[in-house]
């Protein structure tokens, strides 16, 4: 659930946003998706995972944020900083290499635009958004 989270705030969700988004991936499309062929939904599956993990995401992207904010330093580190930065948001970070590696920017930044529309929301992702996750 934290991942979803992290995900939609990555591109520019709010908390609301995110928790929806993050709601419906791991409902619909994860547990009445693939595991629904093996498993019945468990409430656990169904609501603990969502608000849990929304919760969890929302602690992490506060941390990530700061870390960010400076410059990738944490305790004066940046090593210290990159490494919290994976641990808390390793699927935008692997995603961010992939886009630099692919010189692919405004493809994901639209990614996130199309994600949010679909969504109803209207916040603008900028380049920093996605450079820096």
């Amino acid at each position: 659930g934290a991942a979803y989270y992290m995900g939609a705030r990555s591109c520019g969700f709010n908390c609301w946003g995110s928790f929806v988004y993050t709601f419906c991936i791991s409902t619909f499309f994860w547990e009445y998706g693939f595991e629904a062929f093996n498993e019945i939904p468990s409430v656990q599956d169904l609501v603990i995972t969502p608000v849990l993990g929304s919760l969890l995401g929302e602690g992490f992207y506060l941390i990530k944020r700061k870390i960010v904010s400076d410059g990738y330093r944490l305790w004066g580190s940046k090593v210290a900083g990159y490494a919290v930065a994976w641990l808390v948001d390793p699927i935008m970070r692997l995603s961010a290499i992939f886009v630099e590696i692919s010189g692919k920017r405004r493809a994901a930044l639209m990614h996130c635009v199309d994600l949010r529309e679909a969504l109803g929301s209207h916040r603008q992702p900028t380049d920093s958004n996605v450079a820096s996750h």
